[in-house]
């Protein structure tokens, strides 16, 4: 190898150590400005993933509890219902009680009127207008007209809460297991029905 090449080879090293040795140039302000805004983006983007899943998750709650508010509106509606039956049904048994003896003589014949008269009925729904119950009733009789075409419908309006309710009734029941009977039957055939006073008017 000649002198010469031995030149160009020390030439390539300095070039290189001094190549090595430069410092580097600074980030300018735009840059870093341009850095500083792709960061931000990024994280923008994570958040917005983050609320857009936690408003799908929400948006699922709404349409379940869209889909059960009204099942819990009925029971809530049925529990008013129950507790004012009950209270109606010890209402008569505290009047039963305080009625006064009758003697043996006239034992039959009270006791013949009070068979012939009706004493109970079965309530079928609990609804918010006149227009529900017709609607109900002739849907019922559709669905179960062995057991319900022969009954008389009535219907009673009642203020439970401040709301107003209108009771579906059927039957004229002398007895309270006359009335319990038919409402098995019914509640074999998925049909509701809760044991209520004799009252309302008719359809």
């Amino acid at each position: 190898m000649n002198s010469k090449h031995y030149l160009i080879i020390n030439v390539l090293l300095a070039l290189s150590l001094t190549a090595c040795t430069l410092p580097k140039a600074p980030v300018s302000p735009e840059m870093k400005r341009i850095n500083n805004q792709q960061e931000e983006l990024v994280e923008i983007k994570e958040t917005q993933g983050k609320l857009l899943a936690s408003n799908e998750k929400l948006m699922a709650q709404v349409s379940e509890w869209k889909k059960s508010e009204a099942n819990v509106h009925r029971l809530v509606a049925i529990e008013e219902e129950l507790n004012l039956l009950i209270q109606q049904l010890n209402t008569i048994t505290k009047e039963a009680e305080k009625a006064p003896a009758v003697s043996k003589s006239n034992a039959n014949e009270t006791r013949s009127a009070s068979q012939a008269q009706p004493k109970y009925m079965l309530q079928l729904a609990s609804l918010n207008n006149m227009y529900n119950v017709n609607k109900t009733w002739s849907e019922l009789k559709a669905q179960q007209p062995a057991l319900l075409q022969d009954l008389p419908a009535y219907s009673q309006q009642v203020e439970v809460n401040g709301k107003t309710y209108y009771r579906l009734k059927v039957g004229q029941f002398s007895s309270k297991s006359q009335a319990q009977q038919v409402c098995r039957q019914l509640t074999q055939e998925k049909v509701s029905c809760l044991l209520a006073p004799y009252s309302g008017s008719a359809l």
